[in-house]
C-alpha cells in the first residue's frame, strides 16, 4: 500500500536496507509511479501537503526529523514547547536467539526494556 503512494523506491532510496532479500523484493515489484499528495488531497492546504512530503518518505535518511516537523507551521497553533522534553535514546540491549524468536517474545522483550527505561 505504501509503495502505491510513494512509488517504487530507487536504488539510492534502498541504500539504507541491510537485508538483500528486501532489496531483491523491491527490485522485483512492478514499476509504480509516485502519486503526489497534492493530487491525492487537492483540498488540503499547502503546509499540510508539505508535512506529508517531508515525513512520508521511503528512505528514513531523507525524512524530516521530529524537531523539524514540530517546528513546521502546520503545528504552530497546537505546539506547546514548554511541555516538551527530550529523553536520551533508548538502548535496546536484550539478546534473543533468532531461531526461537516469536512475535510474542519480541513484544515481551520490548516491553521489559521500556519498563526499565521509564522507571
Amino acid at each position: 500500500m505504501i509503495l502505491s503512494t510513494l512509488g517504487k523506491p530507487t536504488v539510492e532510496e534502498m541504500g539504507f536496507l541491510s537485508d538483500e532479500n528486501a532489496r531483491q523484493y523491491l527490485r522485483s515489484i512492478e514499476c509504480r509511479q509516485k502519486k503526489g499528495f497534492d493530487e491525492m488531497f487537492p483540498q488540503m492546504p499547502k503546509h499540510v501537503i508539505d508535512v506529508l512530503n517531508r515525513t512520508l518518505v521511503f528512505d528514513p535518511r531523507g525524512r524530516a526529523t521530529v524537531e523539524e516537523v514540530l517546528a513546521h507551521e502546520f503545528f504552530a497553533d497546537c505546539r506547546r514547547k514548554e511541555c516538551e522534553f527530550v529523553r536520551e535514546p533508548i538502548q535496546m540491549d536484550f539478546e534473543v536467539n533468532e531461531e526461537n524468536l516469536t512475535l510474542e517474545k519480541l513484544k515481551y522483550c520490548f516491553k521489559k526494556e521500556l519498563e526499565e527505561y521509564y522507571k
